[in-house]
């Protein structure tokens, strides 16, 4: 990282972020051509979960490879103006950029708890979810193995 001065080394900081943000961008990879997609997820136990359709592109992408990034941010929309100058103003933000190994969640119990930390997200309430509504969704799992934060 260039700006040491702005990385963020504490873990609990950037689990903080982690688990205020509410979308992430997953990076996948399609040969030799990047692909990045928004999606909502839930943090826990040093992991990420993102829920999709049973098919499509970002699975197909996942099967072909596992390695992933990707990236999360909370941004203050206040611009931090030093001088009159355009080239020193910046914004305030929190970011977090990881990278791991997705992996499918076949276990029905563990798709439950990943569903209801994703709903947890949005919404305090408690849902509960027919075997239908678990086996109509996919849980993609994104197993962390580096992360680092960055602040302004």
């Amino acid at each position: 990282m260039r700006r040491t001065d702005r990385e963020i080394k504490d873990i609990k900081e950037i689990e903080a972020i982690l688990n205020e943000s509410k979308y992430c961008h997953l990076g996948l990879v399609d040969e030799d051509q990047p692909y990045v997609v928004p999606m909502n997820y839930a943090y826990s136990n040093g992991c990420l979960y993102l829920h999709c359709a049973p098919e499509g592109y970002k699975l197909d992408l996942i099967e072909k490879n596992n390695k992933v990034c990707f990236q999360v941010d909370i941004v203050n929309p206040k611009i931090y103006k030093e001088d009159e100058k355009p080239c020193d103003w910046g914004m305030f933000y929190k970011s977090v950029i990881g990278q791991g190994v997705a992996n499918i969640v076949t276990d029905q119990d563990e798709k439950l708890k990943a569903l209801n930390a994703i709903v947890a997200t949005m919404d305090n309430r408690k849902f509960t979810f027919s075997e239908a509504s678990i086996n109509a969704v996919t849980i993609i799992r994104i197993d962390i193995k580096q992360i680092t934060g960055k602040k302004r």
